[in-house]
Parts: structure tokens; C-alpha cells; sequence
């Protein structure tokens, strides 16, 4: 196997391994929060679930070669969720206007506040991004770390 066709193949794992949380999110927050729209919410669970994959590649300690093999290989099968999501709409804009309002926000967060806050910072800015409560446990502080965990081992 081919090491581009073998980038594929995990990027294939991760997205298909993300659909079923997305959609067990999507049924369980909109039955828990009547006002929430499911499929503005299907995308903004994309988004947060694309950049928790994002954050990872950016604290790996994988060769960039490596990350950037498996990142072309991983936004391209995220642009076929979404076609396959949302065929009656042109959900790759509004992807990536999401992608670079959250990552920039995160971002700063992660520039003006101690270390420590972060990561209650990033917990906050994805409640607030996807329209639940606070109170709403979300579960991605564990996500990003075993999504690094799982980058630091891509394969040579």
C-alpha cells in the first residue's frame, strides 16, 4: 500500500468514526434543547469536531510530512460528509467560515490566557459556538487528547 493511500485510509477511519457522534449529538441536544435547529447544528458539530482534529495536528509531535499527508487525505473526506449532509446547500463556505471563526477565537484565547484557563476557555467557546447551555457537558478536552495521542503515532 501506497503511504498517500495508507494517509487515506486512517483520515477515513477518523471522519467515519466522527458521523456517528455527530449524529448521536445532533439527536440528543435537539431533543434536550427544543430551539436548536438539527441541521445548523449538524454542521456547527462538524466544524467543532474538525477543529478539535485540527488543534490536535497543531500540539502532535509528528513529522509535518506526516500531518500534512494525513490533513489533505481528512479535509477531503470532511468535504464529502458535508456534500452528502447538506446536497441542497453550499455547506463547504459556511464550513470553512465556522473553522476560521472558531480556530481564531481559540486562538486568542490561547495567547491571552494563562494555560491553565485554556482549556475551560475552549470548553466555553464550543457551548457557545454549537448554542447549548454551559452547563452541557461536551466531552472534547478528552477528544483533543487522545486525537493528539493518535497524530503523534501517525505511521512512516
Amino acid at each position: 500500500m501506497a503511504q498517500s493511500e495508507h494517509y487515506a485510509l486512517l483520515a477515513n477511519r477518523v471522519v467515519t468514526s466522527l458521523r456517528p457522534e455527530v449524529e448521536a449529538k445532533v439527536l440528543a441536544l435537539t431533543e434536550k434543547h427544543h430551539g436548536l435547529d438539527s441541521g445548523e447544528l449538524r454542521l456547527r458539530l462538524w466544524i467543532v469536531e474538525s477543529t478539535i482534529v485540527l488543534l490536535a495536528g497543531e500540539s502532535s509531535t509528528a513529522d509535518v510530512s506526516r500531518l500534512e499527508q494525513f490533513f489533505d487525505a481528512f479535509w477531503s473526506d470532511i468535504s464529502r460528509e458535508l456534500q452528502t449532509d447538506f446536497p441542497d446547500r453550499n455547506a463547504l463556505q459556511d464550513f470553512d467560515d465556522g473553522m476560521d471563526r472558531l480556530t481564531a477565537e481559540m486562538e486568542s484565547d490561547r495567547k491571552q490566557l494563562a494555560h491553565e484557563d485554556v482549556a475551560m476557555a475552549m470548553a466555553n467557546r464550543i457551548t457557545a459556538f454549537l448554542g447549548v447551555p454551559e452547563r452541557e457537558p461536551l466531552g472534547y478536552g478528552y477528544k483533543l487528547a487522545t486525537a493528539t495521542r493518535f497524530l503523534d503515532h501517525l505511521p512512516e
